[in-house]
C-alpha cells in the first residue's frame, strides 16, 4: 500500500460515504492497474452520488489518454458506460477497441450482449459472424450467435453451433427442440435420450418427448429404440418390452438385437413374464423353438397365472413346425393337470405319430389318469400299439368297451391293432362295425379305406402269385387290372387289362372295365376307342353288356360335348329297348340344350379322387347350359372361338398346358369371351395355377353373373384355396340355376364334406343317377364310407 492509497483509507474511515474519496480510490486502482477494484469502487462511488460520474469518466480518459493501447482500462470504461445504462458510449468504445484489437474476445462478448439486448439482430449476426472469421472460437459467442440464427429461423445454422457447445442439459434440450422444428424425429429423439444420461432426474421429461416423436414418425425404428432404452434405464421394463416387439413387427431383421435386448432385461427382471413371453415368440420366430419352450416352463414356475399364455405360445409353435417334440410335451403335461384329458389325448396321439420313441414318456405321464378317462386309455392302448404290445394294447380295448360298449374310439383301436398284426380282414370288419354305429364319422370312413386297401393290396398279392403258378390263366389278370384301379396304380391296371383282353372270350367286357377306367380319368378320347372295341368284340348274346357299352359310349361323346353323337347313339339303344332305364328323359335333356353352348363349349370341372386331396386331380367335362322354353335362341361369334375350340381338343387329350396357351389366345383376341376365360381358368387349375384362376373367373363371374358354369368353377376354386365356406354360397347359386349341370352337385357335395355335413353330401351323391356323367365319380365318393 503505497502513500496515496493509506492516505486515502485513512480519510474514508472517517467519511466512508463520500463519493469523491471513493472516487479517487478508484482512480488510484485504476492507474495503478487494478481493474476489478476500481470498477468496484467506482460503481459505490455513483452510488452515493452520481454527479462524480463525469469524473469517473474522466479517469477512464486520462488513463486511455496516457496509455492508448491500454484494453484494460478500455473494457474498464465499457463496463462503467454499460452499468451506467450509457449504451451509446459503451458502443462506440467497443467499437474504437476493435479497431484497436480487432481480435479481443471480451470486446466481442460485451458488444455482442448490448447488440441482443437492444435487438439488433442483424447487427449482432454481422459482429459475431466477423469474429469467427477472424478465427476466434468462445463458448459465449457461439451461444450468441445460436441465438440469433434461432431468432432469425436459421434453424440449421443454429443447430450446428448448439452441436459445438459441451453437451450438457440445457444445450441438448435445445438441439433436441431445434432437430423437432426441423422435422428431423430421429436426431431429435438422440438427443433427448443424451438428456437423460446427462442427468437421470429427467427420465419423465425425456420419454414424454420421445413419446410425442413417436407419433410424430410412427414407423421410426430408431425412436423405438431410444424409448425402450430409457425406460430400461428408468426401471420400467413392461413398455421397454411393449416397444422392441413393435421393432420386431416392423423388421424381423433385427431379431438377434431384439432377443439380446429382451435377455438384458431379464437379467435385471428375471422371469419377468412379459418380457419372458415376447422372448419366447421371437425365438420361435427365429426357429429356435426348444429354446423358447424353455422360457414357457421357466415363466410358469414362477408365474402360473401365465399359463394359459404360455400354452398358446407353445400352439403357435405347432402350427409353424408340427414335429416340435417339447412344444406337445408342454400341451400335454399342462392339460393334464387341468384334466383335460380331451385335448391332452389329441396332442399325445399326434406326439406319438411324429416320436414312437415318446411312448415310455407319455406311459409315465397317463397311466395314473387314465383311470379317470376313456380317452387316456386309448392313447395308452396306441402308446402300446406303438411298441408293438399287442397284449396290453387289447387290454385297454376291453377296458374302453367295459366302461362304454358303444365306444367308437375303441373299435377304431381295435381295427389299427388288427391292421398292424396285418390281419386286414379282421380290422376291415371292425371298422365295418365302427361305420354301422357312426355312419357320418369322417375319421372312420378314412380308417376303413385303410383297411380295406390294404385287403385289396393282399388280394393283389395272392392273385399275382397265383399269375406266376399258371401264367396261361389270362381272367386273372382282368381281378389283378380291377384292383390295380381300385388302387389308383393306373399304369399297373392298364397294363394287365391289356393283357386280359388278348381272352377273346373276355375281350369284350375287358374292354368296356378299361373304358369305364379311361372316362372316369377324364380321358375321353382312349374311352371311346376302348368302348368300340367292346362292341367289335361283342358276342350276341351279350346283349345287355352291349346296351350298357353304347350308353357309357353316348356318355362320353356328351362329355366331350359331342351332343349330336350322343343323341344319335341313345336313340339306338331306345330302338333296341324302349324301357332301358332313363333314357328318354336323358335325350329329352340333351335336346334341350342352348346352341350357345355348342358353339361355344364351356367346360366344369371336379375332383377325381376326394380321398387323394393332396394330389387334387381334377376332371374336365363339358358344362351343358340348358335353353329356356320360351326363349329365342341367338348365336354370336367371335374371335376367339377358333383358339377355344383348339384348346378344348388340346384339354379332351390331357394336354392342358397347351390348352392354356390356346385358351389364352383366345382371351387376348377377346378379353369379353366367357367361354375363353372360364376354360383358360379351368386349364390353369389343371395346371395347380389357383391363383391365376380365381383372378379369371372373378373376372368372368362380373360379367356373366348368372351363368352355373362360371359359378361351378369359381366354388371349385375356392374350395381348392381353402375358402370352404365361400365355396359353399357359391355352388349353391350354381344348383339354383341348373341342378342338372355336370359336376356341380359333386361340388356341393364335396363342399359338405369338407364342411363336415357328411349326411347331406352322402344325400347329393346318392341323389346322382346312372344317366349322369358323374355317376362313377359319385359311387367313388361312397366307396368305403358305407356299411
Amino acid at each position: 500500500m503505497n502513500a496515496e492509497q493509506e492516505n486515502l483509507t485513512k480519510q474514508l474511515q472517517k467519511q466512508p460515504r463520500n463519493p469523491m474519496l471513493i472516487k479517487n480510490l478508484g482512480r488510484h486502482y485504476l492507474i495503478n492497474g487494478y481493474f476489478k477494484q476500481a470498477r468496484e469502487e467506482y460503481k459505490l462511488a455513483r452510488l452515493f452520488s452520481p454527479h462524480v460520474v463525469s469524473a469517473i469518466m474522466l479517469d477512464h480518459e486520462e488513463a486511455i489518454f496516457k496509455n492508448p493501447s491500454n484494453i484494460q482500462a478500455r473494457l474498464s470504461m465499457i463496463s462503467f458506460c454499460i452499468d451506467n445504462q450509457d449504451i451509446d458510449a459503451a458502443i462506440i468504445e467497443a467499437e474504437e477497441l476493435l479497431e484497436i484489437d480487432p481480435l479481443n474476445l471480451q470486446a466481442y462478448n460485451l458488444l455482442g450482449r448490448i447488440f441482443i439486448k437492444q435487438e439488433k439482430i442483424d447487427e449482432t449476426m454481422a459482429l459475431l459472424e466477423n469474429a469467427l472469421k477472424l478465427g476466434i472460437k468462445d463458448i459465449a459467442i457461439s451461444e450468441m450467435l445460436a441465438s440469433v440464427y434461432l431468432e432469425k429461423g436459421r434453424l440449421h445454422d443454429a443447430i450446428k453451433f448448439y452441436e459445438e457447445l459441451p453437451s450438457d442439459k440445457k444445450t441438448l434440450r435445445m438441439l433436441g427442440e431445434l432437430y423437432l422444428r426441423t422435422e428431423d424425429y430421429e436426431k431429435a429423439a438422440e438427443k433427448y435420450s443424451l438428456m437423460y444420461e446427462d442427468d437421470p432426474e429427467v427420465a419423465n421429461e425425456v420419454i414424454t418427448k420421445l413419446e410425442e416423436l413417436l407419433l410424430r414418425k410412427i414407423d421410426s425404428i430408431r425412436i423405438r429404440e431410444l424409448l425402450a432404452k430409457t425406460y430400461c434405464k428408468s426401471l420400467k421394463p413392461e413398455p421397454a418390452v411393449k416397444k422392441l416387439t413393435e421393432i420386431f413387427k416392423i423388421d424381423p431383421q433385427k431379431i438377434d438385437d431384439i432377443i439380446h435386448k429382451l435377455k438384458d432385461i431379464l437379467k435385471s427382471y428375471p422371469t419377468h413374464p412379459e418380457a419372458t413371453l415376447a422372448l419366447a415368440e421371437v425365438l420361435s420366430h427365429k426357429g429356435n423353438y426348444s429354446e423358447a419352450v424353455e422360457e414357457y416352463y421357466n415363466l410358469i414356475k414362477s408365474k402360473p397365472d401365465y399359463t394359459e399364455k404360455a400354452m398358446e405360445g407353445s400352439k403357435n409353435i405347432i402350427k409353424k413346425f408340427p414335429g416340435q417334440f417339447l412344444a406337445r410335451q408342454f400341451l400335454i403335461e399342462n392339460y393334464l393337470k387341468e384334466e383335460n384329458f380331451t385335448l391332452a389325448a389329441k396332442e399325445i396321439k399326434a406326439l406319438l405319430q411324429s416320436y414312437p420313441d415318446s411312448a415310455e414318456w407319455i406311459i409315465g405321464k397317463c397311466k395314473n389318469l387314465s383311470k379317470k378317462n376313456i380317452e387316456l386309455r386309448e392313447c395308452l392302448g396306441y402308446v402300446y400299439l406303438s411298441k408293438d404290445d399287442f397284449f396290453n394294447a387289447n387290454i385297454e380295448v376291453e377296458k374302453i368297451l367295459k366302461l362304454d360298449g358303444q365306444s367308437i374310439q375303441a373299435l377304431l383301436l381295435q381295427g389299427e391293432i388288427f391292421l398292424k398284426q396285418k390281419l386286414c380282414r379282421k380290422a376291415s370288419e371292425t371298422f365295418n362295425k365302427a361305420l354301422k354305429m357312426s355312419p357320418f364319422n369322417k375319421t372312420v370312413h378314412e380308417k376303413h379305406r385303410q383297411a380295406r386297401l390294404k385287403e385289396i393290396e393282399l388280394e393283389a398279392e395272392q392273385i399275382k402269385k397265383r399269375i406266376t403258378e399258371d401264367e396261361w390263366k389270362i381272367s386273372l389278370h382282368l381281378e389283378l387290372g380291377k384292383i390295380y384301379i381300385d388302387l389308383g396304380e393306373k399304369e399297373n391296371a392298364i397294363r394287365e387289362l391289356q393283357t386280359a383282353s388278348k381272352d377273346t372270350q373276355r375281350a369284350s367286357y375287358v374292354y368296356f372295365v378299361l373304358g369305364g377306367f379311361y372316362f372316369d380319368g377324364g380321358f375321353y378320347d382312349q374311352a371311346l376307342e376302348s368302348f368300340r372295341k367292346s362292341l367289335q368284340f361283342a358276342s350276341n348274346d351279350s346283349e345287355d353288356q352291349n346296351k350298357k357299352t353304347k350308353f357309357k359310349t353316348a356318355l362320353t361323346y356328351e362329355a366331350q360335348g359331342n351332343v349330336r353323337s350322343a343323341i344319335k347313339i341313345l336313340e339306338e339303344i331306345l330302338q333296341e329297348d324302349i324301357d332301358y332305364p332313363d333314357i328318354k328323359e336323358k335325350i329329352q335333356l340333351l335336346k334341350r340344350t342352348n346352341l350357345g353352348s355348342l358353339q361355344n363349349k364351356c367346360l366344369v370341372l371336379t375332383i377325381k379322387d376326394l380321398d387323394n386331396w393332396d394330389n387334387k386331380e381334377l376332371i374336365g367335362m363339358w358344362g351343358q347350359e340348358l335353353k329356356k322354353s320360351m326363349e329365342k335362341q341367338t348365336l354370336s361369334m367371335s374371335f376367339g372361338q377358333n383358339y377355344n375350340n383348339s384348346g378344348l381338343e388340346f384339354f379332351i387329350k390331357g394336354m392342358h398346358e397347351a390348352a392354356e396357351e390356346e385358351f389364352s389366345l383366345a382371351v387376348q383376341l377377346d378379353p369379353q369371351y366367357i367361354a375363353g376365360i372360364n376354360n383358360l381358368a379351368v386349364a390353369q387349375l389343371s395346371n395347380k395355377k389357383i391363383p391365376e384362376a380365381l383372378s379369371n373367373l372373378r373376372k368372368a363371374y362380373e360379367i356373366e353373373p348368372a351363368s352355373p358354369i362360371i359359378l361351378n368353377n369359381l366354388g371349385l376354386a375356392l374350395l381348392l384355396n381353402g375358402a370352404t365356406n365361400e365355396a359353399n354360397h357359391t355352388l349353391n347359386r350354381a344348383i339354383e340355376l341348373n341342378e342338372m349341370l355336370p359336376a356341380v352337385k359333386i361340388n356341393l357335395a364335396d363342399v359338405f364334406y369338407a364342411l363336415g355335413k357328411v349326411k347331406e353330401a352322402f344325400d347329393i351323391y346318392k341323389s346322382i343317377g346312372a344317366s349322369e356323367i358323374t355317376y362313377d365319380i359319385a359311387k367313388r365318393r361312397l366307396l368305403y364310407k358305407l356299411p
